[in-house]
This record gives structure tokens, sequence and C-alpha cells, in this order.
């Protein structure tokens, strides 16, 4: 979840605080003390609650929660005890006074959900079973989920941790945040506390403290990697012993490289007690040298599996359509699919700005009331042979919605989906970002000379410009044509497209138009009517008769 304020956002997922859209480091205790008052910012919290909940029962004194009060201050730009909007009560506690937006974690998306249903994904269920059932034979197992940001990896391993608990086995759960400030060890020290917790009493080697200071009175030295890793390896058989344990960390891709070692350690010491290990890892991500080895090792495992997520379906998405709106009818199933490629957060975004029918709630099933809508008649209401006066302006408000809803879902970009996949645009290098935008210009699917051409960059110059979307996986290639690619989803296409300011996207379809003009003897084919398109889109340049002309051939 994102939370913002001010100039300030708190990324829940990420352990992130940004400010003005930079991030800040702060302390891992001030940031979860900021978290805490943001989510209960409806009311005072006590001292003693927040020392409960942050320091998770450790004693300190008040002047250590005073103490990172004041970081807390000090990170998101308040300037002294009674500036900015954190309000002390004395005697009372603190409250955060400010009007926060909450928004959905784009990259946190899931598979659709609609109440406790859970859509496709049956093979990947399937493979992920067949890992859990090794633990009842006192075998350990590894599960990699790969596939892009938003494709449901985490939603599919919510839905075995749930499996996994209700056959009796424990759960621990990581995340690894997009973040620099996060600490050396971070998955791990989120793991121990869950594993450990009510455990401090019993006393805790030196190696563990290291990862778990609160757990501990006396700081411990740093020690050998060896003995850190196999002290938590030791753990983490402890914890197998009374009962089969999942390990999940999710969003591998972003953790530190002695994280990584310890991951392939731990599963490889492991394979003969009942552990399962479920990493997710973004696709395109995984080529950074210290995951690509990491992934290579635990591949290596006779127990490792594989499993690559890809976008939903049209059955599927078909599915989600009946639950969400109620009825999914083939023109916006077939426009979904070429949107969204399936991406169940793309689809849930669009699907949420189209909207419900008024008074509808969402059902798994249609029911038989809302076939009137597509030319039946309600349950329990007599057949008529005439339509009344009233059944037929119902109709055309249904149908008018149902235009609505599809003009929603065809021709816009929701706000979530364009901030995603400007985040991701972003972190491209400045000459991929230039040939993303002139080939939106193009549209989905574009040539690749047509687009060096345009861009005036030589071939292979070219190629390595797109090397990071495609790895990215903004742009993938089309199947059997070597000379084509295209944008993954079209809302990638409509947002890079969309952000184009007027004079710069003029320009651009007038670069393209010229490009056409150029190779147009060599396509074989004419192109009157691309051409007319280009040049009536530049027309603020002066090319409204050369519109004109190309659109007469046509």
């Amino acid at each position: 979840m994102l939370y913002a304020f001010d100039d300030v956002e708190i990324d829940d997922r990420l352990y992130q605080l940004r400010r003005g859209g930079a991030a800040v480091r702060v302390e891992p205790r001030v940031f979860d003390l900021l978290l805490y008052l943001v989510k209960h910012r409806d009311r005072v919290v006590p001292k003693a609650e927040l020392l409960t909940a942050v320091w998770q029962g450790v004693a300190v004194s008040d002047s250590v929660l005073s103490t990172a009060m004041n970081g807390v201050r000090r990170a998101i730009g308040a300037k002294g005890r009674g500036a900015g909007p954190i309000e002390t009560l004395y005697g009372r506690g603190y409250r955060l006074r400010a009007d926060v937006a909450e928004r959905a974690d784009p990259d946190a998306a899931v598979a659709p959900r609609f109440d406790d249903a859970f859509v496709g994904r049956e093979a990947a269920l399937a493979a992920l079973r067949g890992a859990l059932a090794r633990l009842w034979k006192g075998e350990g197992a590894v599960a990699v989920l790969c596939g892009e940001a938003g494709i449901g990896k985490t939603r599919t391993v919510e839905e075995l941790a749930r499996e996994a608990q209700g056959r009796g086995a424990r759960v621990a759960a990581a995340r690894c945040p997009e973040s620099a400030a996060a600490p050396a060890f971070w998955p791990w020290t989120q793991l121990l506390r869950a594993l450990l917790a009510g455990d401090a009493a019993n006393g805790l080697p030196a190696e563990l403290a290291v990862l778990l200071p609160e757990l501990r009175a006396e700081p411990a030295s740093d020690p050998e990697r060896f003995r850190l890793f196999d002290a938590v390896t030791e753990r983490l058989a402890h914890a197998a012993r009374r009962t089969p344990l999942v390990v999940w960390i999710d969003d591998l891709q972003w953790t530190d490289a002695a994280s990584l070692q310890l991951v392939t350690w731990a599963a490889r010491e492991l394979r003969g007690d009942p552990v399962l290990f479920v990493v997710t890892v973004r696709s395109g991500a995984d080529g950074a040298p210290a995951l690509a080895e990491a992934l290579a090792e635990l591949a290596r495992l006779d127990s490792a599996t594989r499993i690559d997520l890809a976008g939903l379906g049209p059955d599927e998405v078909a599915r989600y359509l009946e639950a969400s709106v109620g009825a999914a009818p083939p023109d916006a199933v077939q426009a979904l699919c070429a949107r969204t490629a399936g991406n169940p957060f793309f689809l849930r975004e669009l699907v949420r700005q189209g909207g419900r029918p008024e008074g509808r709630p969402p059902r798994s099933e249609p029911q038989a009331s809302e076939v009137s809508e597509q030319g039946g008649r309600p349950e329990g209401r007599p057949p008529r042979s005439e339509p009344q006066t009233s059944e037929v302006s119902q109709l055309g408000a249904s149908e008018g919605r149902a235009a609505d809803r599809l003009a929603a879902w065809t021709e816009s970009v929701p706000p979530g989906a364009r901030e995603v996949i400007r985040r991701r645009a972003a972190d491209l290098a400045p000459r991929t970002r230039e040939v993303l935008a002139l080939a939106a210009v193009i549209g989905r699917e574009f040539s690749l000379p047509l687009l060096a051409e345009a861009a005036a960059l030589p071939r292979e110059a070219l190629l390595a410009a797109l090397d990071d979307a495609i790895a990215t996986r903004l742009v993938v290639p089309v199947p059997g044509a070597l000379a084509r690619q295209r944008f993954a989803h079209g809302l990638v296409r409509d947002a890079l497209y969309d952000d184009l300011a007027p004079g710069e996207r003029a320009r651009g379809h007038e670069r393209v138009a010229r490009a056409l003009e150029q190779l147009a003897p060599d396509r074989g084919e004419p192109v009157w009517a691309e051409l007319a398109h280009h040049f009536a889109a530049a027309a603020l340049l002066g090319c409204g008769a050369e519109a004109v002309r190309y659109a007469v051939l046509a």
C-alpha cells in the first residue's frame, strides 16, 4: 500500500519513504514508527502502544521513543517539535494530523480476487502443491515463481500459503524492498523475527543476534559468514522439526548479495528437512549477476521447480468480468485481452475505472435478473409481448452504461496503471525512452526498419536501445516476425503516447511519415492510409496538404 500526504509518500511494500519523489534514507525503527502513526491516524496513539508495536516488547525507555519520533519529524521535513503534522499530546501520546491518500501499490498487484475466489493459475498451483506435498514426506523443496510486475506472483503464493496453513504447516514470509535504505539481510531479519517470536527468553546464538539485536540485551560482535549461515539454517531446521515450514521471500530481485547467498545455502543444506523455500522474481531482473548466480544454484537442486506466470487467458478474463460487473460481453473480453495481455493488475485497474452497473454488487455468477439487460426477462416477472416504456428506457440506460464501460476499457489509461508504466519507463536510459516514445507514435506493433529510419539510428544502435525495454517486458518480440516488435500491453503504448506533449507528438508523427515515404518503395505495398494518418497528426507543423494528398490516394 502507498500512503501520501503533503509531499511525503510511504511505500510499506518497498520499505521506502519518499519526499518530493526522492527516496529518503531512514532507520528501520523510524520507518516503522511513521508507518504505524499513518495507519492509526484516526486517533491518538499512546506511548505504550507504540513501544509494544514498534519495539515488539523489548524494554526501552521513553527517551528512545522521543528520539525516534524526532527522526520521524526530520524524515518528513518537519522543522521542530511543534511543527509539521505529528502532534504531541503530553501524557497521552501522538497523533498524525494529515489528509492521507491511500492507493494500492501496482507492483504488489495480484491475480484477480473476488471475495474469496481465485481466478486461474491452476497449473502454477498444481506445481506448488506438488512441492508442498514433499514436506509431509520429510523432504525439502524449492519453488521459484517468475513473471512481470502485476502478473500475480504474490497472489499465487498467498493462495499456497493459505492452503499450507490449512494443512498445519507454518509459513514465514518476507518481502524485499526496492530501496537502498534497507539493511543487509533484511528479508532474513523479517523471517527470523517471525520464527523466533517469543524465544528471546530462551537465549540466542550470537550469530543470530547480529540480525536481531532487539532479541538480545548485549550487542554481539560480527561473526564469520559461515557461522551466521549455519546458525540461520539450524534455526530453520529446528522450526521445521515441530511442523513443516514454508519460507516465502517475495521480490527476491531487490535483495542484497549476502541474502541471496544465504538463500542458496539454506535451500541446499535443508534438502532433507521439511522446508519449502518459495521465492518470487520479476522477469527482466534475473539477469543481474548475483541474482542469476543464485537462481542457477537453486535450479541445480533436484527438488527445485521454476514456474513462469503468463497473462490470464480469455476464459479467465471473462470470469473476472462476470464476477466484477456481472457480464462478460465478447467484445469487452477481446478488448481487455488486447490492452492488458491478461496482466491482472492492468486488468483490474481498467475494470475499476470502467465502473460497475448501478446497484449491482460483485458476484461470482450472474443472477437471472441480470439477463434482462441482454434481452431476457427478470426472474419472477411474467413475459409480455411488448416491452413497456419504462423497460425501454432502462434498457437504453443499461446499454449506455455498457458503452461507457467499454469506452473506458478500450480508450483510457487508469491512473494506477499509468503510474506503474511511468515508473518502469523512468528507470530506462534516455535513448531507450526516446525510442519507445517514437515507437508509441507508430502504434502497438512496429517495424524495426521503420523505427530505425524515424529515429535516425543505425540498426545496431536501435537494437541496443530496445534491449532494456525488452528486459523489463515493456516491449516483446512478435512471434515469427524478426523485424517487428510490439508493446507488451496496449496500455503501455497508450500511456507512453499520452505522455507526449502536443508538439512532441506532432514531430513524432512527421518523422514517422517521412520515414514511411523513404521506405515505401521497399515495402511493396501501398502505405497511403498510414501516411495520411501520420501527416494529419502532424498538421500543426504544416503537414495538412500532404495529409489531404495521401488521403485522396488512399
